[in-house]
């Protein structure tokens, strides 16, 4: 099943829709068109199949989790996936800014003018997962738009922006079978045979941590047939709803212990007890967020590991992964 969502956006001046300069240090956040949603809904006739909230946080969470590095080198910034390689809005000390600035500000003829081609596996894992012909059924996909300010990163010398989507096109290829298999489909159809339709779901939810050293948080999922098999933490500090901050980036908060527990089992058995960031003890966390890749995807550690470097983990992307699928 394989379904693609094409947009036209302009990023131009808030305050009076007028173009950017080359020099002007703005541009669209790394995976910014995720940030421009509040939600976003696939449904087959009328039947919910996923609901993404937060779409920007959690795509970015997966994709830096499931993307290979070379992806943002080739066709990454069809869907302006290019990393941050550093905190701050600026062209020469981070390189993914620098790329994505150019290739929406100062390549473009008017400035601030492009595309985007984004594949619906990245947002709903249904269609990653399933991959056989849907019939009969009528597709719907709703999108909650939000504001601007979480799509955009500027310096505080550049005017604030706003991102002007012109263009929504929703794209899926028609099936036309053959005699043979026609008849092989009528009678499946006729015989009314149940058929399996098994996928992963993805669910975020958000929480405002409390100013204290410990703290709990109660998670649940949304049906009883539904099991979780992955939980993936992250934290961020100031950064949503202003331009000046980069909301695809995270923060370790000085984290020293977390742990899951399910069903009065704990993940991991062994507490995090020497994870220090300030001196560099991360090692046990990285290793499990790089191991995400390899037992989500099925990916060979030889073929392909994590895009991201332990430096990077500390300063940029550090997230917290636990495998929960072996339970009774």
């Amino acid at each position: 099943m394989k379904v693609i969502w094409f947009s036209t956006v302009k990023l131009v001046k808030n305050a009076d829709d007028a173009v950017y300069a080359d020099a002007d240090v703005i541009t669209l956040t790394n995976n910014a068109m995720m940030d421009l949603f509040n939600n976003i809904k696939y449904q087959l006739s009328g039947q919910e199949i996923e609901s993404l909230f937060h779409p920007g946080q959690t795509t970015t969470m997966l994709g830096l989790l499931k993307f290979p590095d070379d992806l943002q080198k080739s066709t990454g910034l069809n869907l302006l996936w290019f990393k941050d390689t550093h905190t701050t809005a600026h062209i020469q000390n981070n390189t993914g800014f620098g790329v994505r600035q150019q290739y929406i500000i100062r390549k473009p003829d008017p400035n601030g003018t492009f595309s985007f081609r984004v594949p619906l596996k990245h947002i709903f894992e249904f269609c990653d997962d399933y991959e056989k012909v849907v019939y009969c059924f009528k597709h719907q996909l709703t999108l909650v738009r939000k504001g601007d300010n979480d799509a955009i990163f500027r310096n505080n010398a550049a005017d604030a922006g706003k991102a002007v989507l012109s263009r929504l096109s929703w794209c899926m290829p028609h099936m036309l079978p053959n005699d043979q298999e026609k008849i092989a489909l009528y009678k499946r159809f006729e015989s009314k045979s149940s058929l399996p339709v098994g996928y992963r779901m993805v669910q975020c939810d958000s929480i405002s941590v409390p100013q204290t050293r410990n703290f709990t948080w109660r998670l649940s999922v949304k049906s009883v047939l539904e099991k979780p098999r992955w939980i993936t933490v992250a934290f961020q500090t100031d950064k949503s709803g202003n331009q000046e901050h980069n909301p695809s980036i995270f923060d370790h908060c000085n984290l020293t212990n977390m742990f899951v527990t399910l069903n009065s089992r704990r993940y991991p058995e062994i507490d995090y007890d020497y994870t220090v960031f300030t001196q560099q003890k991360f090692l046990r966390v990285y290793v499990d967020a790089a191991a995400f890749r390899t037992k989500f995807c099925n990916v060979e550690k030889l073929i392909s590991s994590l895009n991201i470097t332990p430096s990077d983990y500390k300063e940029l992307s550090p997230m917290f992964v636990f495998g929960v699928t072996k339970r009774s």
